[in-house]
């Protein structure tokens, strides 16, 4: 399923309810159509779509937690700002329904989805939703007491703070340098290398033509050294230094993304959140990944979700098949009016 398919589903289920409560439908025929619908659509939901993905040629790898995901830099926001709107309204509409099942399997699969889509997925969906659902909270749709809504909650913002935030950069414990890659043999990139894996040298000369010295620049820039050229003698020597640059600048990123995570976490109404996230509360709010991470490499890892805790009956249930709807004989579609 594509992205605009999702978005066009998300939207006919929308306006399908609305219809309904509005009375431009019968109820029960757009109550119907509503679940009949839904139950196609689940079977090959995913938010993965929503969140353009990066290049194909940077593919993605297991971070230090072994968790898959996509780096910062190369996630592209190119996102239909409704489609958390949409999601939200859809999980108040299954709420309003009674739809446990399906509000399973939907919420279900947008917690993986945090795990297996490009960070972006976070402020572009997820949060939006999981924020329009606080607003929306009220007693008639019993959002901050469902034990569904409360897991979902718990895990995509648990999520949120080991995939966005990440954890703090470490400071170098010596000189040692990233190594250029071994696809130049030449005995000048090996000398180079030797010197970069050196965890005590901070300086190296290297006396040589020009050629050999705009070769060895030109492999030296990208990995954290500042090159300079001694013009004294002949030939002229390309003088490398290590520089702690890669640290500092992945040590202000890293501070950038916790401060824009606090400023998400903020904008919610706190006595709501604290019933939602139960005792994630704490450390999702002080961003501890620490505490955070075993839940999410658990979910990563097994594709399971937790139970959904002491007050759910049936936390350990399967939520069995969702009914396959009959093909109507009469197709409606909601005006937008």
């Amino acid at each position: 399923m594509n992205a605009k398919h999702t978005s066009f589903c998300m939207a006919y289920l929308v306006g399908m309810y609305n219809a309904g409560s509005s009375g431009k439908l019968p109820e029960n025929v757009a109550c119907t159509i509503f679940k009949d619908v839904l139950s196609d659509f689940l079977e090959d939901f995913t938010l993965a779509p929503l969140a353009q993905s990066f290049s194909t040629t940077n593919k993605r790898k297991p971070n230090s937690y072994g968790i898959q995901s996509a780096p910062l830099d190369n996630a592209i926001a190119s996102v239909d700002r409704r489609n958390g709107s949409l999601l939200a309204e859809l999980i108040l509409h299954c709420l309003s329904l009674g739809l446990e099942s399906e509000l399973d399997r939907l919420t279900g699969q947008i917690m993986i989805d945090t795990l297996e889509s490009p960070v972006n997925i976070f402020e572009d969906i997820c949060l939006p939703t999981l924020k329009l659902l606080v607003r929306k909270s009220d007693e008639k749709n019993n959002v901050v007491q469902n034990p569904v809504v409360q897991r979902l909650f718990q895990m995509v913002l648990s999520a949120f703070v080991v995939q966005f935030v990440r954890a703090e950069p470490a400071a170098p414990k010596n000189w040692s340098q990233p190594l250029v890659p071994g696809y130049c043999t030449c005995k000048d990139c090996m000398d180079m290398n030797s010197f970069l894996a050196h965890p005590s040298q901070q300086v190296s000369r290297f006396r040589m033509g020009e050629g050999r010295r705009r070769h060895l620049e030109s492999q030296a820039v990208r990995y954290g050294v500042k090159c300079d050229t001694d013009r004294s003698g002949s030939p002229h020597t390309l003088v490398i230094t290590k520089t702690r640059d890669s640290h500092k600048k992945a040590h202000l990123a890293w501070k950038t993304r916790r401060a824009d995570a606090k400023k998400h976490l903020n904008e919610f109404d706190q006595s709501t959140l604290r019933v939602l996230l139960s005792n994630w509360y704490d450390p999702i709010i002080a961003l501890a990944i620490g505490k955070l991470l075993p839940d999410v490499r658990s979910l990563t890892m097994n594709k399971s979700l937790p139970p959904l805790g002491p007050n759910r009956n049936s936390s350990n249930r399967d939520p069995g098949p969702i009914t396959k709807r009959k093909t109507p004989t009469e197709v409606i579609v909601p005006d937008d009016d």
